[in-house]
Parts: C-alpha cells; structure tokens; sequence
C-alpha cells in the first residue's frame, strides 16, 4: 500500500510542475513574441530616423530622468548619447550619431528576472560598434508594456 501512495504522490507531484512549467514557458513564449514586435519596431524607427517613435519606445521613467531632467529636453543629444558603444575592431569606444545610423543587427537577447538586455551591431558610414541596452517590462492593465533603457549619467 505504501508503493502505491508513493506512486500516486509522485504522479500528482510531475503532472502539477509538469504543468506549471508549461504554463510558463507558455508565457514566456508570448512574452517573446512580444518583445521581438517591439524591437522589430524599435529597428524600423531607428532606420528611419523617426525621432518621436524612438522616444515613445523608451522606458518612462529612464526619459523622464535623462531626456527631460539631466539634458533639459535635449532630444538630439540624448538619442545621440543613446548609440554609444565599442568599436567592433575592439579600438576604442565611440558614439554614433542618431542621424547617422544606416544598419543594425540584434546580436543577443538575455532575458533577466524582469527584464531583458539586448545586444546589437550599430553601424554608420564611419563606424560601427556594439552596443547594449536594457528592456524594461512592466504590467498595466494586464498588458505587457517594454521600454529601452540606455546609459545613466
């Protein structure tokens, strides 16, 4: 008999975190899917040098912060201070122009407890570097909203 309670525990134990762990994968999936629409978008915007959609992909409180407190609603100079990075041939550290961007290449996804860090190539006429930014993620309304964030300073 004690087999056979032992049996049923175990069977009871794998099918529930079975399913909580398809459940979460589940959402983690959607939760992707969700985030490559919103990086796919990010890159469109950026390629088009479409500045208002930039800023509207950005996280809240890193735009409220940088852009609006610490540069005084410079928007040139906070998307321009955004491309920031190493140069690919490993020779310095340079930033790229907003206006100037022409390519970039989404190298890496790491996804974090409650966020994410996106790696990717940016590349200008003159330059062309690696840069990373965090994603920020939050939950309003039961809708999952991200928002960029880049250096702080």
């Amino acid at each position: 008999m004690k087999t056979l309670t032992t049996l049923i525990l175990v069977f009871i134990t794998f099918t529930v975190f079975g399913q909580e762990k398809q459940n979460s994968t589940a959402k983690n999936t959607e939760t992707l899917k969700k985030l490559e629409s919103f990086l796919k978008n990010y890159e469109k915007d950026v390629l088009k040098h479409n500045t208002e959609k930039v800023l509207l992909l950005m996280d809240k409180e890193y735009l409220s912060e940088q852009h609006d407190n610490n540069l005084r609603g410079n928007t040139k100079q906070f998307l321009d201070e955004f491309f920031c990075g190493n140069l690919t041939n490993k020779e310095g550290f340079v930033c790229i122009k907003f206006i100037n961007v022409t390519q970039m290449e989404r190298l890496k996804i790491i996804e974090k407890e409650n966020s994410f860090i996106v790696k990717y190539r940016i590349v200008s006429k003159q330059n062309e570097i690696e840069t990373e930014w965090d994603v920020s993620m939050q939950t309003i309304e039961g809708k999952i909203i991200f928002g960029l964030i880049g250096a702080v300073g």
